[in-house]
């Protein structure tokens, strides 16, 4: 398992062009024993990431670059510019605080952890759909910077990219 990254965040958000936020840090990867730092492959918040020894297929907005999970992967990714937010819930309804835009095989998935330092998980749910939307309250966070996502063994996830709603 891969340290937790020290990386200073900037005092301002950079924004797609239409407003949306999206992962810009990859944090490592997983296949089998085999893990894979990536803390070089981190964004300068000015929408392009930097390329390091790990791709960066899933930084940035969705754009049909692909990462292939892997059956018994595992991804790390940040939020170092910006955050995802629990929004709350609107008539009693769960609201969605962000998206894991990715394509699903049937029968795969991944568990869905989060992280509001790097270091410390929770597991949130399942990826078990393609484009899922997963909320915060679930687990009463109110905040998170990070997203793990870790294959279930079967494989058959590849994600495209991780956007705060």
């Amino acid at each position: 398992e891969a340290a937790p990254p020290s990386v200073t965040s900037p005092s301002y958000v950079e924004l797609d062009g239409g407003g949306r936020v999206f992962a810009d840090t990859l944090i490592a990867i997983a296949a089998g024993d085999s893990v894979t730092s990536c803390v070089d492959a981190r964004s300068s918040c000015n929408g392009v990431p930097t390329a390091g020894s790990c791709p960066t297929t899933v930084l940035g907005p969705n754009d049909d670059a692909r990462f292939d999970l892997g059956p018994g992967g595992r991804i790390e990714i940040g939020f170092r510019c910006a955050v995802i937010l629990e929004h709350g819930s609107v008539d009693g309804t769960a609201s969605p605080d962000f998206r894991i835009w990715a394509t699903v095989a049937p029968g795969a998935r991944a568990i869905v952890a989060v992280s509001d330092d790097g270091a410390h998980f929770t597991d949130l749910g399942f990826l078990e759909i393609a484009d899922q939307t997963f909320d915060l309250a679930r687990i009463r966070a109110t905040a998170v910077r990070f997203v793990r996502l870790a294959d279930t063994g079967q494989g058959g996830i590849a994600i495209d990219a991780v956007e705060a709603l």
